[in-house]
C-alpha cells in the first residue's frame, strides 16, 4: 500500500495537542463508467439525495444518493466549467469566457444570464437570490502566468443584475493575484452567510456577510503559493492546499485551527490536487491525488496535514459527502500506456473500523536540532523504522534503517545547513527539519 509523505517545513504558533487517529473500512462501488476519458470539474451533493456532477461538456445528475445516474442537457459545452447545484432542480452553470447559465427544471431548460462585463470564474449562491462571482480576465486569454484582472461581484436577484463589490468593502488586490482559472467544488468554501476562496498569491479572502464585505489574510505558504483547494470545519478549523509551479511538484498544504491567525505549513507529494473535510470529525481531512499518472489516492489526515493514511487507491481530483459516511467521487484517467481509458464514478462508504484510539506515531523527537556531529530519533513505539535525509532541493544525501525505538546518525560528513529527514514505518511517514552546523 503506497503511503504518502510530508515535510514540517514551518512551525508556528500553532498548536495541535495530542490527537485521535481514525480508522476506516472502505467500501467502494463502481456506480457509472463512461467507458472514455472525461475530467469532472465539480461534483455536489445539494442534499442527501440529489447529486449534481460538472464533465464540462456533460452534465450527469443523480436522485438517489449516488447509486444510479442520469444524463441532462448541458447549455454549453466548454474546457472549464463550473456548477453549483441549490437543490434537486435548480442550478447554476458557467461556461468559461462563454456564458452564466440557470437552471430551475433539473437541467431541460437553461436561461442564459451572462453579462458582458463577466467572466465567471468561480461563483456561488447562498440561496435562490443571494450570490457572488468572482472573475478573472487573463492577459493573455488561458495563460495562468499572464496579467490578472479580477472582479468580485454581488447579486440579490438570482444572478439578473450584479453589482461590482470595490474597496473599501474589499481589500486591494495584489499585482498580477489571480483566482483558480479552472475551479471546481474544492477551491472555494462556505458555511452559513461565510465564504473563503484563496488567490494566486497565497491569500485567502474571506466575507461573513454573503459577500458585502471583505477581508484577506495570508495562509502561512508564501507569496508565490497558488491556492488550489480548501477545506474547513467551522470558521475558525480551515486546511488549504496549493501548488508553487502551476501544476507542477511544489504543492504545500497549511493549516489553522484560530481563524488564520497562526498557521502549520507542510510540503505534500507531487501531484496533490484537492482537500476536502471529513464530516463529524472536526480534526480530519481528505487529499485527492490524481492530476498526474504517477501520484493517486485518497489519504486522511487527523493532525492538520502532519500525517497521513490512505484510505483509497484511484486516481482522484474532486468529491462531494452526501452524509457523514458516504462520499461520491469521480475518477481522473490514469493514461497508462496501451491501457483502455475508461473513467467511473465511485462511491465509497467509511465505516470506523474501531474506536478512536491515541495515535503515538507521531510522538518522536529528533535532539539536539541544531546538531553539530551526532542526532537522535527517537520514538515512543518499537517497530521498525527506515530513515532518509535529503537536501533543501529533495537530493537524499543518507538512507538507513533501524528497529527500536532510537537511532543515532551521524552528520559529521554533512555540509553545514538544512536538510529534511524522513521516517518511515509500515503506517507512517512523518518529516521534520533539521539543521546542521
Amino acid at each position: 500500500m503506497k503511503r504518502i509523505g510530508l515535510i514540517l517545513m514551518a512551525t508556528l504558533s500553532l498548536a495541535i495537542p495530542g490527537y485521535s487517529q481514525n480508522y476506516y473500512d472502505v467500501d467502494v462501488d463502481t456506480v457509472m463508467s463512461f467507458n472514455k476519458e472525461i475530467l469532472c470539474h465539480s461534483i455536489y451533493a445539494p442534499n442527501d439525495s440529489a447529486i449534481w456532477a460538472d464533465f464540462a461538456s456533460e452534465i450527469h445528475r443523480s436522485l438517489d444518493g449516488g447509486k444510479s445516474w442520469e444524463r441532462i442537457s448541458v447549455p454549453y459545452s466548454a474546457t472549464w466549467s463550473s456548477l453549483r447545484p441549490l437543490n434537486t432542480d435548480t442550478a447554476f452553470f458557467s461556461a468559461m469566457y462563454a456564458g452564466f447559465y440557470k437552471t430551475m427544471d433539473g437541467g431541460k431548460s437553461w436561461e442564459n444570464m451572462h453579462k458582458a462585463e463577466n467572466h465567471p470564474n468561480h461563483f456561488h449562491f447562498f440561496d435562490s437570490e443571494d450570490g457572488i462571482m468572482m472573475d478573472d480576465r487573463i492577459d493573455p486569454p488561458g495563460d495562468p502566468l499572464g496579467n490578472h484582472d479580477l472582479g468580485i461581484w454581488k447579486t440579490s436577484d438570482g444572478g439578473y443584475t450584479w453589482i461590482e463589490v470595490v474597496e473599501p468593502d474589499r481589500p486591494a488586490f495584489l499585482p498580477n493575484e489571480g483566482y483558480m482559472h479552472h475551479a471546481n467544488n474544492m477551491h472555494r468554501q462556505t458555511i452559513g452567510d461565510t465564504i473563503f476562496f484563496g488567490t494566486s498569491l497565497g491569500r485567502v479572502l474571506r466575507s461573513f456577510d454573503r459577500g458585502n464585505t471583505w477581508h484577506a489574510f495570508y495562509s502561512g505558504l508564501g507569496e508565490n503559493q497558488f491556492i488550489i483547494s480548501m477545506a474547513h470545519h467551522g470558521t475558525k478549523n480551515l486546511m488549504v492546499l496549493s501548488d508553487g509551479e502551476r501544476w507542477g511538484t511544489d504543492f504545500k498544504t497549511s493549516f489553522t485551527n484560530d481563524g488564520g491567525e497562526s498557521w502549520m505549513t507542510t510540503h505534500a507529494e507531487w501531484g496533490s490536487c484537492g482537500i476536502a473535510a471529513l464530516p463529524g470529525h472536526d480534526s480530519s481531512f481528505v487529499l485527492l491525488k490524481g492530476v498526474y499518472d504517477q501520484s493517486k489516492g485518497l489519504f486522511i489526515t487527523n493532525d492538520g496535514g502532519i500525517t497521513y493514511r490512505e484510505l483509497l487507491d484511484a486516481p482522484l481530483r474532486t468529491l462531494t459527502f452526501v452524509n457523514d459516511s458516504t462520499a461520491v467521487m469521480p475518477t481522473n484517467h490514469e493514461g497508462q500506456i496501451g491501457a483502455p481509458v475508461n473513467d467511473y464514478i465511485l462511491r465509497m462508504t467509511l465505516n470506523l473500523k474501531t474506536s478512536i484510539i491515541e495515535s503515538n506515531y507521531s510522538k518522536f523527537e529528533v535532539y539536539p536540532n541544531p546538531a553539530n556531529d551526532l542526532v537522535t530519533v527517537k520514538t515512543m513505539v518499537f517497530g521498525l523504522y527506515s530513515i532518509e535525509i535529503s537536501s533543501l532541493n529533495g537530493q537524499i544525501v543518507h538512507s538507513s534503517n533501524f528497529s527500536g525505538t532510537s537511532h543515532q546518525l551521524d552528520l559529521s560528513s554533512f555540509q553545514k545547513g538544512a536538510y529534511f529527514i524522513t521516517i518511515r514505518s509500515k503506517d507512517f511517514v512523518t518529516t521534520r527539519k533539521i539543521v546542521k552546523l
